[in-house]
């Protein structure tokens, strides 16, 4: 890209260091210049026509042909564009003696289907580095070939039913015929060994024990603020069978577990994608899918396209 003589140097600096991995924040991070700077920057770019923004390249993202990616391409300047660009899809046996746009079309095929970026290591028999797969799909993306699928959660409360079968201990009755038994293998001290313990040792039982009860005692108390704040916020945003279904589920019963499921529960609603949850909440992936699937017996997820991004399109 071309640049004028007396353009700024934050947008010089921008154009540097903007790469498909990095989001805003972090290239705003990295070039030490302020978010609100960056997106007037970015925002410029885009005004004319010089930049696209789309979210942060990762293996988890989901990608699919478009709908208005033409099914016969006759741009040779796109052709020969990509044929420049990836020359090693030159050597698939299958297209060496079809015509040019055939190698195009076999690579867009690829995408058919809204898979995971990780299942595209291999595209017709080419194994790709990440390197180039990112490459491969920045390139897709610039000409409007692909699309991106997001992924939404919802919040549905259990039935009846459902929770009489996620109960652990009802196929273990069944089981042992309806009977469960206690067993208690833990040996008992003979009587002599037990009475020959002297002062020091009781003293330092006893201050150890003291010590153990006032970390639990802390922690508990803790856990019970937690759970208190948790409930509140639960309370102001589900309704009262949401509530009780989610108490039901294992997890929580962790205090930390269900603080984050609180936090997040307003965006359990279909409205906000995981990268929007994310950025509002500052949360990194692995902590989002974590709660997703220790939560996945009232949470549900659906793939579908960004409602702004196609409201964007019609103005193209």
């Amino acid at each position: 890209m071309s640049l004028p003589p007396d353009c700024s140097p934050s947008l010089v600096r921008i154009i540097k260091l903007a790469t498909p991995l990095k989001s805003l924040q972090q290239l705003s991070q990295d070039s030490d210049i302020a978010l609100s700077q960056v997106f007037q920057l970015v925002g410029h770019l885009v005004y004319w026509g010089k930049a696209t923004v789309i979210f942060p390249l990762c293996e988890t993202n989901i990608y699919i042909l478009s709908p208005q990616s033409p099914t016969f391409l006759n741009n040779l300047q796109l052709l020969e564009d990509f044929n420049s660009k990836f020359p090693q899809f030159l050597q698939f046996p299958l297209v060496e003696n079809a015509g040019r746009h055939a190698i195009l079309i076999s690579v867009l095929s690829e995408f058919s289907l809204p898979t995971p970026l990780s299942d595209h290591t291999s595209i017709l028999g080419q194994n790709l580095q990440k390197g180039d797969l990112v490459k491969l799909v920045v390139w897709l993306l610039k000409r409007r070939l692909l699309v991106q699928r997001h992924t939404y959660t919802f919040l549905v409360p259990m039935d009846h039913e459902e929770e009489e079968e996620r109960k652990p201990g009802k196929h273990s009755v069944k089981a042992l015929g309806g009977a469960l038994h206690k067993l208690d293998f833990e040996p008992k001290p003979p009587q002599s060994e037990a009475m020959s313990v002297d002062s020091d040792d009781i003293n330092t039982a006893t201050s150890t024990s003291f010590e153990t009860f006032s970390t639990r005692s802390a922690d508990e108390t803790q856990g019970a603020l937690y759970r208190r704040r948790s409930m509140e916020i639960l309370t102001e945003y589900l309704s009262k069978d949401e509530i009780e279904s989610v108490c039901k589920v294992p997890a929580a019963n962790s205090p930390e577990d269900l603080k984050l499921f609180a936090r997040l529960c307003p965006y359990f609603r279909g409205h906000h994608h995981l990268e929007e949850i994310m950025y509002l909440e500052n949360v990194n992936r692995s902590q989002l899918h974590t709660i997703l699937d220790k939560f996945s017996s009232v949470l549900f997820t659906c793939v579908h396209e960004d409602a702004a991004t196609i409201t964007y399109k019609e103005f193209l």
